[in-house]
């Protein structure tokens, strides 16, 4: 018998042809619909929520729609709508977790809706506030650049100390072509934009820009992009080429992550890394100890086969994570490891140390789709945004937008939770203590209604609902008030 789906991946689910049966792991995917449309393209984790920025369109429980940014809960297993970002539009590329608890998001060169801000922003969960990050006068070069970038999108964020440098695709005025390229910071003390020393040197005729920072272990900054040497490190004062950097004609860097021993792991659309006596092959991804590059095993096949016979260039990793187990994941445009070795390695995977692995089938199976991002969640799970189908399926198109892989998940289960005072169609209190809930369901699987306080300790209530073929109501007399509750689903095997 087939894994079982969960509850939330029988919803419109549409499904042209098989490309493969489903692998044992393949229950290990949880999928949600939800966003609406578009993509996620960053995630970050804090606490319960995993913020993210995007394309997407959304609605939460409440029918309340949001665009561009959201929150997904993992108590809930949904989106959420984040307080005082209501009236925020845009597109949004970035986020990042500050270590002074701030929700920092980078975007579109306008984000419309909070005066002042230009393409970056800052949310406050203990205030439920979002702010621009402000100059009181122009500080750079650029004229109007006092809320943040105007003249091009941003792509990555990190806050080091008292300083938040913001990368993208932005640039200085004709008159200093170099100088405010890329990257520039603000300090969070004076309220001051700032330029890099020179900023960074476009490759002639390739658009420039910055789509990864990070914090080295010395507490300098390190970019990646599409620029001079890919790799540049700032002391504070001089940008000088990490590494040995990415030859300039091997590809774009779009994805950073320092290990806790330290190795960098560095991905994007490259097939070599470092300069002269460093350099190697490289496909997709490299690691460097400080010493010397690896090239992790060969990294990804650069070619992407589609079940149908066709053919596409694999754009590479798009993100690196550590995620369950402690493990180094990535995700990205690619379904292969290099020589083809794993082809079930479907825009997503896993490193052992020695050798990447596939997580089931993976997600997404055509060339159309990407894992654009992903995050360890702190539920032991990770969750994984883009647009893709179900790793086993050869779908027409992308339909889920966001899907988690938790290793211990309970092979043939799922819950399917909900607040009962959220009054949405899929759980209704039509009178005190009795709740109309109306969830797809399938003949073969049973479905127990559980309720809890505060999502920790859960009771079943009410006998087990044997499911139908279809779309169904059930109307449940509920013997306590709790908040919260879900559906135990259970594949009778």
């Amino acid at each position: 018998m087939k894994p079982l789906l969960p509850l939330a991946a029988l919803l419109s689910l549409t499904i042209n042809c098989v490309a493969q049966d489903p692998l044992p792991d393949d229950a290990h995917w949880w999928y949600k619909k939800r966003p609406v449309s578009g993509e996620p393209n960053a995630l970050v984790s804090v606490g319960r929520y995993v913020y993210a920025a995007g394309s997407f369109e959304y609605r939460d429980r409440n029918d309340n729609r949001g665009d561009g940014f959201g929150r997904f809960n993992l108590d809930l297993e949904d989106w959420e709508g984040i307080p005082g970002m209501e009236n925020v539009n845009g597109v949004g590329w970035a986020v990042h977790a500050g270590d002074d608890g701030m929700i920092y998001f980078g975007g579109n060169d306008n984000l419309s809706g909070v005066a002042g801000a230009k393409g970056v922003g800052r949310f406050n969960p203990t205030t439920n506030e979002f702010s621009a990050l402000i100059s009181p006068t122009n500080t750079l070069d650029s004229v109007g650049q006092e809320g943040g970038p105007t003249n091009g999108r941003v792509f990555a964020i990190v806050k080091i100390g008292n300083l938040v440098y913001v990368g993208g695709e932005f640039t200085g005025p004709a008159g200093s072509p170099n100088r405010e390229k890329y990257i520039r910071s603000f300090d969070l003390t004076t309220s001051r934009w700032s330029a890099l020393g020179n900023g960074l040197t476009q490759i002639p005729n390739v658009p420039g820009r910055v789509n990864a920072l990070i914090e080295l272990a010395d507490g300098s900054l390190l970019a990646g992009g599409n620029f001079v040497g890919g790799l540049a490190r700032w002391d504070g004062t001089t940008w000088s080429t990490y590494a040995g950097g990415i030859p300039e004609d091997t590809g774009t860097v779009r994805a950073l992550k320092l290990g806790p021993d330290g190795t960098l792991y560095v991905g994007g659309g490259f097939d070599r890394v470092g300069s002269g006596a460093t350099t190697i092959n490289a496909s997709r991804i490299a690691s460097w100890n400080g010493t010397a590059w690896d090239s992790m095993n060969g990294g990804f096949d650069t070619t992407l086969q589609q079940s149908n016979g066709t053919d596409f260039d694999a754009d590479g990793v798009f993100d690196i994570t550590f995620g369950p187990g402690g493990h180094l994941y990535v995700s990205g445009d690619f379904d292969a490891t290099a020589g083809r070795a794993n082809t079930l390695t479907s825009k997503v995977a896993m490193w052992t140390g020695t050798e990447w692995t596939n997580l089931g089938s993976g997600v997404g199976s055509s060339g159309t789709q990407n894992a654009n991002t992903l995050v360890g969640d702190n539920r032991g799970g990770l969750l994984v945004g883009g647009v893709f189908s179900e790793g086993f399926v050869n779908s027409s198109s992308g339909s889920f937008k966001i899907a988690r892989w938790v290793p211990d998940f309970e092979f043939g289960t799922d819950y399917e939770p909900g607040a009962a005072f959220n009054h949405t169609t899929e759980f209704r209190q039509t009178s005190p203590g009795n709740f109309a809930i109306t969830i797809e369901t399938r003949s073969d699987a049973d479905y127990q209604l559980q309720s809890s306080p505060d999502l920790r300790t859960w009771s079943n209530l009410g006998t087990t609902l044997r499911g139908r073929a279809n779309r169904q109501g059930f109307t449940i007399e509920s013997a306590t008030n709790n908040r919260f509750y879900r559906f135990l689903t259970t594949d009778p095997f």
